[in-house]
């Protein structure tokens, strides 16, 4: 196995939409949309307003941005056990099982757990 397997470097910001799942990123009281598009996670605000014709819509304000560390291709949201805000479990194209968190300390994410599958079933055929 190249030791530089895991290496990933996109030359270009993708393009395309692969994943999305609406969650409460920040804390209980707002409702974001997190789009993934290639190795960038893209977190939107959900802003609901009603016109003076009383329809009903949805804004999306784009909140934050963050360079993952390969491709996503699932991802969900999960609570966990005496959290205030939701997690994001993100598989990833090398294999790669990861859960993560928004750090408010930082405005970063923060890694709660990843995971490695290594048995050649489950690892993308090269």
């Amino acid at each position: 196995m190249n030791p530089l397997s895991s290496y990933h470097k996109e030359s270009q910001r993708p393009t395309g939409v692969d994943e999305s799942c609406a969650l409460n990123f920040y804390d209980d009281g707002e409702q974001n949309l997190a789009v993934a598009a290639g190795n960038m996670l893209s977190v939107y605000r959900i802003r609901s307003s009603v016109d003076e014709a009383g329809n009903h819509f949805d804004r999306f304000e784009l909140c934050d941005e963050f360079e993952l560390w390969g491709i996503v291709v699932c991802m969900t949201r999960l609570r966990l056990a005496g959290s205030v805000r939701d997690s994001l479990l993100l598989s990833i194209e090398e294999s790669k099982c990861v859960i993560v968190e928004y750090e408010p300390d930082t405005g970063s994410l923060s890694t709660i757990s990843m995971h490695f599958f290594q048995d050649r079933v489950l690892q993308p055929d090269k």
